[in-house]
């Protein structure tokens, strides 16, 4: 029997497959993380460690950060994949 390859459970890998959807705002992706239908009632994430999770993320080339400002409100940082972190998060 051949070993089979298990995918990383990590909570930058679940960063990185909710943001491979689509760019989110930092508190949206949050809120996404932690959703009672999502990862929220099994894998407790303070905001202090969920922002420097993007903080490693940023700093590693797999996330981009640009400023939004949409009509009338502040800037709002809105996070994108980078092409390296896509092929990190579909390789596994």
């Amino acid at each position: 029997m051949s070993p089979r390859y298990a995918p990383p459970l990590t909570i930058e890998h679940a960063l990185l497959g909710l943001l491979d959807e689509q760019p989110l705002h930092g508190y949206d992706l949050y809120q996404r993380l932690l959703a009672p239908d999502a990862l929220g009632t099994v894998w407790p994430l303070k905001q202090s460690q969920f922002y420097a999770l993007l903080s490693k993320l940023e700093q590693a080339g797999y996330l981009t950060i640009t400023q939004e400002q949409p009509g009338g409100y502040p800037p709002r940082k809105m996070l994108h994949l980078t092409t390296q972190a896509r092929r990190r998060f579909r390789r596994g």
